[in-house]
């Protein structure tokens, strides 16, 4: 898992998230988005190749 797949992922989650709630603020987004981050990551290991 790459850098910029990792960033890639983050993209999509936060397109998903608008998608689901498209009244919700930026702030919200951004947080929603950074939950579901951290429970898809917590198994990965990033190598910054």
């Amino acid at each position: 898992m790459s850098y910029f797949m990792f960033l890639g992922k983050k993209k999509e989650i936060k397109n998903l998230v608008k998608k689901r709630n498209p009244k919700a603020s930026k702030k919200q987004i951004k947080k929603k988005t950074n939950e579901v981050f951290k429970e898809l990551t917590k198994g990965w290991n990033f190598k910054n190749n």
